[in-house]
Formats: C-alpha cells, sequence, structure tokens
C-alpha cells in the first residue's frame, strides 16, 4: 500500500506473462495494483509484472533515482592537525 503524498504506480499481472504462475504474492493474473515507484519497479523487475503505460516506468525510475541522491548537506571541515592549530594561535 502506498504512503500518503506519494505518486502512486499502476501495474498488471498480464495474463501472457509467467506462464504456469497464477499469482504474485496477492495479485492474481489479470490484476492491477497501484503502488509507490519502488514497489512498482521490484514487481515489474523481479516479479515479471508490468507498468500499464511506458512513461510510468520512466517516471518511477526517475522518482528513485531523484531520491537516492543526498541532500545537500553542509561538508564539515577536516580535523585540524595539532601543527596547523598551533600556528592559527
Amino acid at each position: 500500500m502506498p504512503k500518503p503524498n506519494t505518486r502512486t504506480y499502476k501495474v498488471t499481472f498480464r495474463p501472457d506473462a509467467l506462464p504456469g504462475v497464477r499469482a504474485v504474492g496477492p495479485i492474481k493474473r489479470g490484476a492491477t495494483v497501484e503502488v509507490d515507484a519502488a514497489e512498482a519497479l521490484r514487481l515489474v523487475n523481479a516479479k515479471g509484472l508490468a507498468f500499464d503505460d511506458t512513461a510510468e516506468k520512466a517516471r518511477a525510475e526517475a522518482e528513485m533515482t531523484a531520491s537516492a541522491q543526498p541532500a545537500d548537506a553542509a561538508v564539515p571541515p577536516p580535523p585540524a592537525d595539532a601543527a596547523t592549530a598551533a600556528e592559527e594561535h
């Protein structure tokens, strides 16, 4: 189930996917589920489901790439060694 205030993506367990498999977890053949980007990509890449819209895959990948980027955090200054500290004072 997607978290509040996050974009969701529809993925489908298509009838022609994974012959012989009747369900992927609670998702039955022919069913469509709406999940967050990480779960959608996992279901498509690891479980054989498909995005309903090809543009959705690109948006989900872009969302995951953006969330993997570190925030602009201030980089702490390098530790001063004893010699440098003595010269400055």
